[in-house]
């Protein structure tokens, strides 16, 4: 039998205490599960499938604090020594530059416009997976 997801589990906490009734993945949650394995894991993907659209406090404070901001010397390590990189970026004040992975900050093609419509959206949906780099001090 399958099971729920972390993001799934984390809304589900953040809600469970102060209400159930405003939570966002309440109507997925509550829906009739029919009977055997097979529908309690039709349940369960549905659950979790609503959840990966749901922002939690964590990732919202996160969102609350980056900073569009443009890169313009700032060094960053890589193998082999060290890269400047030319754009724009997100930046966390405590954490860092925001990266999907690799050694360096995310830049959009379209740059500080596309960053702007990710913020204005409400931000990032969720940082698993995601890197937050620091760059080299001289």
């Amino acid at each position: 039998m399958k099971t729920l997801n972390e993001k799934a589990k984390a809304v589900c906490e953040e809600n469970y205490a102060k209400n159930c009734g405003s939570c966002p993945i309440r109507p997925q949650c509550v829906a009739r599960i029919g009977a055997g394995v097979e529908a309690m894991n039709t349940w369960i993907d549905s659950v979790n499938a609503a959840a990966e659209n749901v922002r939690t406090a964590q990732t919202v404070e996160i969102n609350s604090k980056l900073q569009i901001v443009k890169l313009s010397g700032q060094r960053f390590k890589v193998e082999g020594g060290y890269s400047i990189p030319k754009g724009y970026a997100f930046f966390h004040p405590e954490l860092g530059y925001f990266a999907f992975d690799g050694e360096l900050p995310y830049r959009p093609r379209g740059g500080k416009q596309v960053l702007q419509e990710i913020l204005d959206t409400g931000g990032l949906l969720d940082f698993a997976g995601c890197k937050w780099i620091k760059e080299m001090r001289s």
